[in-house]
Protein backbone atom coordinates (compact mmCIF):
# COMPACT_ATOMS: atom_id res chain seq x y z
CA UNK A 1 0.00 0.00 0.00
CA UNK A 2 1.38 3.78 -0.75
CA UNK A 3 2.75 4.45 2.76
CA UNK A 4 4.25 7.51 3.75
CA UNK A 5 6.16 5.96 6.75
CA UNK A 6 9.71 6.16 6.79
CA UNK A 7 11.63 3.87 5.13
CA UNK A 8 15.66 3.34 5.76
CA UNK A 9 17.29 3.97 2.34
CA UNK A 10 18.96 0.58 2.85
CA UNK A 11 16.04 -1.23 2.90
CA UNK A 12 14.76 1.13 0.04
CA UNK A 13 18.02 0.16 -1.98
CA UNK A 14 17.54 -3.41 -1.62
CA UNK A 15 14.53 -3.10 -4.10
CA UNK A 16 14.94 -3.58 -8.21
CA UNK A 17 12.69 -1.16 -9.75
CA UNK A 18 12.21 -0.91 -13.31
CA UNK A 19 10.95 0.61 -16.31
CA UNK A 20 7.81 -2.49 -18.34
CA UNK A 21 5.20 -2.17 -20.15
CA UNK A 22 2.12 -3.81 -18.88
CA UNK A 23 -1.44 -4.88 -20.52
CA UNK A 24 -4.50 -4.00 -18.20
CA UNK A 25 -6.01 -6.84 -15.93
CA UNK A 26 -9.52 -7.07 -14.66
CA UNK A 27 -10.74 -7.70 -11.49
CA UNK A 28 -13.49 -7.89 -9.73
CA UNK A 29 -13.94 -5.41 -7.34
CA UNK A 30 -15.03 -4.15 -4.27
CA UNK A 31 -14.77 -0.29 -3.56
CA UNK A 32 -14.09 1.00 -0.15
CA UNK A 33 -11.46 3.11 1.76
CA UNK A 34 -8.73 2.74 3.44
CA UNK A 35 -6.63 4.55 5.95
CA UNK A 36 -2.89 3.78 6.92
CA UNK A 37 -4.16 2.73 10.40
CA UNK A 38 -7.00 0.97 9.18
CA UNK A 39 -5.63 -0.79 5.86
CA UNK A 40 -4.35 -4.06 7.37
CA UNK A 41 -7.66 -4.52 9.25
CA UNK A 42 -9.89 -3.49 6.26
CA UNK A 43 -8.78 -5.25 3.20
CA UNK A 44 -8.86 -8.77 4.18
CA UNK A 45 -12.25 -8.87 4.62
CA UNK A 46 -12.70 -6.69 1.45
CA UNK A 47 -11.11 -9.06 -0.52
CA UNK A 48 -12.51 -12.36 0.62
CA UNK A 49 -16.20 -10.66 -0.34
CA UNK A 50 -14.94 -9.78 -3.44
CA UNK A 51 -13.78 -13.55 -4.18
CA UNK A 52 -17.24 -14.95 -2.91
CA UNK A 53 -19.27 -12.56 -4.90
CA UNK A 54 -17.11 -13.30 -8.12
CA UNK A 55 -17.76 -17.27 -7.70
CA UNK A 56 -21.14 -16.66 -6.59
CA UNK A 57 -21.64 -14.84 -10.14
CA UNK A 58 -19.44 -17.37 -12.14
CA UNK A 59 -16.90 -15.07 -12.80
CA UNK A 60 -14.13 -17.85 -12.29
CA UNK A 61 -11.98 -15.29 -9.84
CA UNK A 62 -8.53 -16.26 -9.73
CA UNK A 63 -5.30 -15.14 -8.17
CA UNK A 64 -3.40 -12.85 -8.25
CA UNK A 65 -5.49 -10.49 -6.09
CA UNK A 66 -5.59 -6.75 -6.91
CA UNK A 67 -5.11 -3.62 -5.20
CA UNK A 68 -6.37 -0.54 -7.43
CA UNK A 69 -5.81 2.50 -5.33
CA UNK A 70 -7.87 5.52 -6.82
CA UNK A 71 -4.93 8.32 -5.22
CA UNK A 72 -5.86 12.08 -4.80
CA UNK A 73 -2.54 14.10 -5.48
CA UNK A 74 -3.58 16.92 -3.58
CA UNK A 75 -4.15 14.38 -0.35
CA UNK A 76 -1.59 12.66 1.35
CA UNK A 77 -2.16 8.90 1.79
CA UNK A 78 -1.08 8.67 5.68
CA UNK A 79 -3.95 11.01 6.69
CA UNK A 80 -6.91 10.87 4.32
CA UNK A 81 -6.34 7.67 2.77
CA UNK A 82 -7.44 6.43 -0.18
CA UNK A 83 -10.30 5.07 -2.29
CA UNK A 84 -9.49 1.15 -3.29
CA UNK A 85 -10.67 -1.33 -5.42
CA UNK A 86 -9.41 -4.90 -4.12
CA UNK A 87 -10.98 -7.94 -5.35
CA UNK A 88 -9.74 -11.50 -7.40
CA UNK A 89 -8.16 -11.42 -11.13
CA UNK A 90 -11.30 -12.29 -13.71
CA UNK A 91 -10.25 -12.85 -17.30
CA UNK A 92 -12.78 -11.07 -18.78
CA UNK A 93 -15.13 -7.70 -18.37
CA UNK A 94 -18.13 -7.61 -16.77
CA UNK A 95 -21.33 -5.67 -16.00
CA UNK A 96 -21.60 -4.96 -12.13
CA UNK A 97 -23.32 -7.42 -10.07
CA UNK A 98 -24.75 -6.54 -7.16
CA UNK A 99 -21.94 -5.23 -4.89
CA UNK A 100 -18.98 -5.87 -7.58
CA UNK A 101 -17.31 -3.31 -9.94
CA UNK A 102 -15.32 -4.54 -12.73
CA UNK A 103 -12.78 -2.74 -12.50
CA UNK A 104 -9.43 -2.59 -14.76
CA UNK A 105 -5.66 -1.82 -13.96
CA UNK A 106 -3.89 0.74 -16.25
CA UNK A 107 -2.33 -0.23 -19.52
CA UNK A 108 1.17 1.54 -20.21
CA UNK A 109 4.51 2.33 -19.20
CA UNK A 110 4.98 1.55 -15.23
CA UNK A 111 7.77 1.50 -13.03
CA UNK A 112 7.56 -1.62 -10.92
CA UNK A 113 9.35 -3.65 -8.43
CA UNK A 114 8.16 -6.80 -6.44
CA UNK A 115 8.43 -6.76 -2.32
CA UNK A 116 9.02 -10.31 -1.00
CA UNK A 117 7.40 -12.01 2.46
CA UNK A 118 5.72 -10.10 4.87
CA UNK A 119 3.53 -6.86 3.99
CA UNK A 120 4.44 -5.23 7.36
CA UNK A 121 7.11 -3.40 5.31
CA UNK A 122 5.89 -3.20 1.75
CA UNK A 123 5.93 0.69 2.39
CA UNK A 124 9.21 0.46 1.46
CA UNK A 125 9.00 -0.70 -2.24
CA UNK A 126 6.42 2.17 -2.65
CA UNK A 127 9.18 4.05 -1.36
CA UNK A 128 11.85 2.79 -3.85
CA UNK A 129 9.80 3.85 -6.91
CA UNK A 130 9.42 7.28 -5.29
CA UNK A 131 13.60 7.01 -4.65
CA UNK A 132 14.05 6.08 -7.91
CA UNK A 133 11.55 8.96 -9.85
CA UNK A 134 13.46 11.56 -7.63
CA UNK A 135 16.45 10.34 -8.48
CA UNK A 136 16.03 10.19 -12.17
CA UNK A 137 13.73 13.14 -12.37
CA UNK A 138 10.53 11.31 -13.57
CA UNK A 139 6.89 11.59 -12.46
CA UNK A 140 4.08 9.06 -11.83
CA UNK A 141 0.47 9.81 -11.62
CA UNK A 142 -1.24 9.43 -8.34
CA UNK A 143 -2.67 5.82 -8.70
CA UNK A 144 -1.16 3.01 -7.95
CA UNK A 145 -1.60 -0.83 -8.24
CA UNK A 146 -0.43 -4.09 -5.76
CA UNK A 147 -0.67 -7.27 -7.45
CA UNK A 148 -0.89 -10.27 -4.55
CA UNK A 149 0.49 -13.85 -5.56
CA UNK A 150 0.39 -16.74 -3.19
CA UNK A 151 -1.55 -14.50 -0.78
CA UNK A 152 -2.61 -17.50 1.57
CA UNK A 153 0.40 -18.80 1.95
CA UNK A 154 3.41 -18.85 4.49
CA UNK A 155 5.16 -15.46 4.71
CA UNK A 156 8.26 -16.46 3.26
CA UNK A 157 5.98 -17.39 0.21
CA UNK A 158 4.26 -13.95 -0.49
CA UNK A 159 5.01 -12.03 -3.57
CA UNK A 160 3.81 -8.35 -4.33
CA UNK A 161 4.28 -6.95 -7.57
CA UNK A 162 4.06 -2.51 -7.31
CA UNK A 163 3.30 -0.86 -10.29
CA UNK A 164 2.92 2.85 -10.56
CA UNK A 165 1.89 4.75 -14.37
CA UNK A 166 5.06 6.59 -15.39
CA UNK A 167 3.36 10.16 -15.97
Amino acid sequence: MPQEKKASSENVAAYDVRIEEVEARYLAAIKGHVTLQDAFEKIPPMLKSAWKFAEKANLHPAEPVIILYRMNPEHSFEVEGSDIEAGPSVAERFYTKGALTCSMTPKGTVLTTQHKGDYENIFEAHAAIHRWCSINKREVEGNCWEVYYNCLGETEDLVTDIYYLLA
